[in-house]
Parts: structure tokens; sequence; C-alpha cells
């Protein structure tokens, strides 16, 4: 398959993760890593796409099927942008196994690889994660400060997916620490978000935490 036509279908698959539709980018990408006649640089943004799709429908073993090893077991060169991906992904595996000081450990490399190419979606991402993952070990004060760098970049760059998730879990630590009007405004924009691009995974999300910020209100008003 030709280059123009694998960045097509790469391009497919990303929409349809936009959507939360996992299911529907495993499908689309699967024939493709099957295909003999990937670039090196094709190969990889297939993996790393279905890797992430994989990891959208809770698949782990998938995930790290498609992925393959880490960044430091390739020897030819990588783009950073490439670089900050691929170490994403194994942190975001690595966390979901419960290995959170690993998972640290591999989205500061990715953070580091995306502060290198100057790529500002990858930036945010990469602090997405680290705050989720500061969040499990309870360092609330750095899942702030994480939070407020990828609600920045992610902005900049334009995805309005993983700011919706941002602004997702911003109302969750709000009202944790009983900033109630200010989660529900958070949550809110979030919810504007997700709606726009018909994420209906992330907008499901969004109001659950709404019920929950809810509930907690209630309660500390009793």
């Amino acid at each position: 398959m030709a280059s123009g036509n694998t960045q097509s279908t790469i391009a497919r698959a990303s929409a349809a993760l936009q959507r939360g539709r996992g299911s529907e980018a495993a499908q689309i990408l699967a024939p493709l890593l099957r295909s003999s006649v990937l670039s090196r640089e094709d190969e990889m943004a297939v993996r790393s796409a279905l890797a992430e799709a994989w990891l959208m429908l809770d698949d782990l073993a998938q995930a790290a099927s498609a992925l393959g090893r880490p960044p430091s077991g390739i020897r030819e060169p990588i783009s950073d942008a490439r670089l900050s991906t691929l170490w994403r992904l194994h942190g975001r595996i690595t966390y979901a196994r419960g290995e959170q000081s690993r998972a640290i450990a591999l989205h500061a490399r990715a953070l580091k690889h995306a502060e290198l190419a100057h790529d500002s979606r990858a930036i945010g991402l990469a602090h997405y994660e680290l705050a989720h993952c500061y969040r499990h070990v309870g360092e609330s004060g750095i899942v702030r400060d994480h939070l407020t760098e990828a609600a920045s970049a992610l902005h900049a760059a334009g995805d309005r997916r993983h700011l919706a998730l941002v602004h997702s879990l911003s109302g969750i630590m709000m009202a944790q620490s009983g900033r109630y009007e200010e989660a529900a405004s958070a949550l809110r924009q979030g919810e504007r978000l997700a709606m726009a691009i018909q994420a209906d995974d992330v907008l499901a999300g969004i109001v659950h935490n709404q019920a929950n910020v809810a509930l907690m209100q209630h309660r500390s008003n009793n």
C-alpha cells in the first residue's frame, strides 16, 4: 500500500479514535499492519494508533502486542514526536498494569521528547497522563500543575477530546477540595467540547462525574 493511502487510512482511524470508537479504528488499522510494503515510519504510526484503539477497548494484551518493544530497543533514528508517542503509550500500558512509578518515568520521557519536538499536542497528552499517575499516588498539587499545563497545550493544539478529559479530571479535583461551583463549570466546559466532536464515551464519563459532584455537594450541605 502506498504511503499516501496509508496516511489516509491512519487519518480515518484517528477520526474514529477522536470519537471514542476504538473497535472501528482497530478494524481500519489491523489490515494495514499485515501489509508487507509499509515503510518503517508508517508501521510505527499504525502500531501507535492501533495500540490507542486497543487501550480504548481496555485490551492491554492486544495494545502491547500492537505497540511492540520500547523505543530503547529500536536501533534506527526516530523523530522526537514519534518517540514521545511511543513512550506515552508504553506509559499508559504500564499505568494500567498498576506500575505507577515506572509509568511516571515513561511519561516523563514522553514529555521530554514532546518538548524537544515543540509538539503542543504531545506535550499536553504527556502532562495529562502524568496527572493521572500522580493522582493515583495522592499528589494533588502535582496533579493540578500537570492539568494546567495539559489544558494550555491541548487548547493550543486544538485537541478537543483530550481537553474535555482534562476539564473532567480538573472538575473532580476541584470538587474533592470543596470548590463545587468551579468543578461544575469545568465539567460544563468538558461537556461542550465532547458534544462538539461527538465523543460519546468522553461525554458519558463527564455526565457520570457531574452526578458525583452533585452528590458530593449535596452531602457537604447536610
